[in-house]
């Protein structure tokens, strides 16, 4: 039989329970919370992007004044640098990550070069307005774009100016990458199209109507953007070299503007608009299938964001219903979290894994969560 002494102290946590809430993270599910940590947002987070340095494990948050540096395992403060030289109020930032050269590029009233290692400010580049950029660590150069059109090619390692842009641009569209086994660049502009660009020289190879940049298949030589030419297709595929869109491709629920490519299965998959997500087959394009994620009551579907874990073979999916998981080889459901965190929170605007350390990281309006991939 409990003791008297027992019973005492269930009543104590109980109380205690009642009086100060809930800790961050609790679930009423049997299995642990995954939420590691809560980094909080700041006042000057709007538009904020994420980036990752999964060899030493820091994480790097653009705000429009400020770059912030965190540990991706536990989501400790490493760092904070300014990276406006105005209150950056009207700047939604841009980010990228050279790994190889150790060097963190932002993008806000201009072009910011810091340390990976540190979080520390190394150079500035005054270039106005940048609007995307992307790296090639093979070539140890980055990509800048700038919102009235054209941009520049620099050094990463220096941060010289070594070449120029010779691409359209735009304000409206989304996505820049590059595919360092062909040589070209890909950056969406205004109204659907996408410039093609050659990245030793900066030429402008082709523009197409081909909708925003998603992902870069180097393996198969392919890029899959969302949208295209037809209206009803959700997906183009572009060849990596000639940029010439070679398929059209209809999921059938609403391909949304995140896609990830797993090269090591060969596997395409996209968030759609109706709460699932759709696995094809990257070198021919076929849709393999279609997996219905859980969601809450409550939840909406707002432009879920993926990321590909290759270590582990799966894909993570984050949307205001919580966190999946997904098998990369048969896109197979393994798991689905409902994450319950005090109040209104929005879906992640960016996605990434840390997979050295088994770690995802995901910024909300809540700030970034970092989240234990084995308690999902």
């Amino acid at each position: 039989m409990p003791t008297v002494l027992a019973h005492a102290r269930w009543l104590g946590v109980i109380t205690a329970l009642l009086v100060s809430g809930f800790p961050v993270g609790y679930s009423d599910d049997a299995a642990p919370t995954p939420i590691v940590a809560v980094a909080p947002m700041y006042a000057d987070s709007y538009g904020a992007e994420l980036a990752l340095d999964g060899r030493n494990h820091h994480a790097f948050v653009a705000s429009n004044t400020t770059l912030r540096m965190f540990d991706s395992r536990t989501g400790a403060l490493l760092h904070t640098q300014r990276v406006a030289s105005g209150d950056g109020s009207a700047d939604p930032p841009t980010i990228a990550l050279d790994a190889r050269d150790a060097r963190v590029f932002v993008g806000s009233d201009n072009e910011y070069m810091l340390d990976a290692n540190t979080g520390r400010l190394l150079r500035r580049v005054d270039t106005g307005h940048s609007y995307q950029i992307a790296v090639d660590e093979t070539a140890g150069r980055a990509y800048i774009s700038y919102y009235n059109g054209g941009g520049i090619i620099v050094e990463a390692r220096t941060g010289r100016i070594v070449g120029a842009l010779h691409i359209q641009g735009g304000d409206l569209g989304q996505g820049m990458a590059i595919d360092a086994r062909t040589g070209r660049g890909f950056a969406a502009e205004s109204l659907g199209a996408v410039d093609v660009f050659d990245t030793r020289t900066g030429a402008l190879v082709r523009t197409v109507v081909a909708g925003n940049v998603g992902a870069v298949d180097e393996r198969d030589g392919r890029v899959f953007l969302v949208g295209g030419p037809d209206p009803k297709d959700e997906l183009s595929v572009l060849d990596a070299r000639s940029g010439r869109v070679v398929q059209g491709i209809r999921t059938g629920h609403g391909a949304l503007g995140t896609v990830a490519v797993d090269e090591a299965t060969g596997r395409v998959f996209t968030a759609n608009g109706d709460g699932t997500t759709t696995m094809l087959d990257a070198r021919d394009g076929r849709v393999l299938c279609a997996v219905a994620l859980e969601t809450s009551a409550e939840a909406t579907v707002d432009d879920p964001r993926l990321a590909v874990d290759a270590r582990s073979g799966r894909i993570i999916v984050a949307d205001q219903g919580g966190v999946s998981v997904l098998d990369a080889r048969t896109g197979a459901l393994v798991h689905h979290n409902t994450l319950r965190l005090p109040g209104q929170w929005s879906p992640a605007s960016a996605l990434t894994v840390d997979e050295q350390s088994g770690r995802i990281l995901a910024l909300t309006s809540k700030g970034l969560l970092v989240l234990d991939e084995a308690r999902l």
